[in-house]
């Protein structure tokens, strides 16, 4: 009764508990890791931008830019002792795989979908979404018909194609409220921030032991896979939970390389400040999911914020896909044939 009271009768508000994951700065201030990791110049060595994401993933498809990494091939979770500190997803692949996203996008993209693209907006008219699956015949037995409900999603559409991405990390706020964290930043580097570790103590962490991931200090990787939305409930999965990361039985050809964070449509100019800290395991299926399964995994994000945690609802909707990188800023390691990430 007196906390009632307190909190609405005397209109007084309690302080909301503080985001450790910030570091102790204002919820509209980047921390300083974060800052010191923003967009850089390209240009390989000589620019100071190191490998970068999202890169062609065709098998033996290489680039010219040597990482300083090995990539980690082991499971995020189970062997890393990494968990998922966040979900988004992206309208189009920023990734590319010769036989299944390799579509350009449609040119009647539906511009609902336009202003609630994230990031900066380009000048003109650049389309901002990725690369493509083939459309699912006209004559299938699919259920396409963009008359679903939506609860909680924002801006997605029955048809088109998103690749979603979960950030892991060793750094962040493991099995607490906090583990999940918008922008997705905050949960990869939480305990660097928590812990106001310097920049240059945060970079240094994840370039240690470069050559066995096993006993690297910080351990950062996205897991990802591409889905074409579908109105049909063969494509519900009941039984994967879409919080904790891609559905092992889907991800059964996964491409795996070091790279960067993603950045804006205009990748290839400016390229992220994260090149090279960054462990993808991409799966190079074009998959189908329904508009059901999404509004769930909408609805578990939106539940993060009523449990006290942080508020995911700018990652309810599509971000833009940045442009496939170039060889100069890609790693010069093969794309090898995929592995069974379902362990």
């Amino acid at each position: 009764m007196f906390t009632s009271l307190v909190g609405s009768t005397l209109g007084f508000a309690t302080t909301p508990e503080a985001n450790p994951c910030k570091g102790g700065v204002p919820e509209e201030v980047k921390p300083p890791i974060w800052t010191a990791l923003g967009p850089q110049e390209c240009g390989g060595a000589a620019g100071g931008s190191k490998v970068q994401s999202g890169a062609d993933v065709t098998v033996d498809s290489e680039g010219v830019l040597a990482g300083e990494l090995q990539p980690i091939t082991a499971h995020f979770v189970k062997d890393m002792e990494m968990c998922p500190v966040n979900v988004h997803w992206h309208l189009g692949s920023e990734h590319r795989n010769s036989g299944t996203y390799d579509q350009p996008p449609p040119a009647d993209l539906d511009p609902a979908n336009e202003p609630l693209l994230m990031g900066r907006r380009l000048a003109g008219d650049e389309n901002q979404a990725g690369w493509w699956c083939p459309a699912v015949p006209q004559d299938s037995d699919i259920n396409m018909s963009d008359d679903y409900e939506w609860k909680h999603c924002e801006g997605l559409k029955v048809g088109y194609t998103y690749e979603i991405h979960w950030p892991h990390s060793n750094l962040g706020d493991c099995g607490s409220k906090w583990q999940y964290q918008t922008h997705f930043m905050d949960g990869v580097l939480c305990n660097a921030n928590a812990a106001h570790m310097s920049p240059e103590d945060a970079v240094n962490a994840v370039f240690s032991a470069p050559n066995n991931f096993a006993e690297r200090t910080a351990k950062i990787g996205v897991q990802a896979l591409v889905f074409t939305l579908t109105n049909d409930d063969a494509h519900d999965y009941p039984e994967w939970d879409m919080m904790k990361g891609f559905n092992p039985t889907l991800a059964t050809n996964v491409a795996i390389y070091q790279g960067s964070t993603t950045a804006q449509k205009n990748g290839n100019e400016d390229c992220s400040g994260t090149g090279g800290m960054v462990t993808w395991q991409v799966d190079r299926g074009c998959h189908k999911l329904s508009a059901k399964a999404f509004d769930k995994l909408c609805g578990q994000m939106k539940a993060i914020k009523t449990k006290g945690g942080d508020d995911m609802s700018s990652d309810l909707y599509p971000h833009n896909s940045r442009a496939t990188t170039f060889e100069s800023i890609t790693t010069d390691i093969a794309m090898a044939v995929g592995v069974d990430k379902g362990r």
